[in-house]
């Protein structure tokens, strides 16, 4: 049998591990995140770099 010492101990180490855990999911998805925007800002970019390109060839 454990003594109560050892079991808070141990509580306190396992809510250390899922804290460390729930932290790494949250970093994950916030850079996930990131990707997301930053492609669309760049796939936006790049269509609007096409449309301007054809409004000037159409305008010739």
């Amino acid at each position: 049998m454990s003594s109560p010492a050892t079991e808070s101990y141990a509580d306190a180490v396992a809510a250390r591990a899922e804290a460390a855990s729930e932290a790494k999911v949250e970093k994950a998805i916030s850079n996930q995140t990131k990707w997301i925007i930053t492609t669309l800002i760049a796939t936006s970019i790049g269509l609007m770099s096409i449309v301007v390109t054809l409004v000037i060839a159409l305008a010739d």
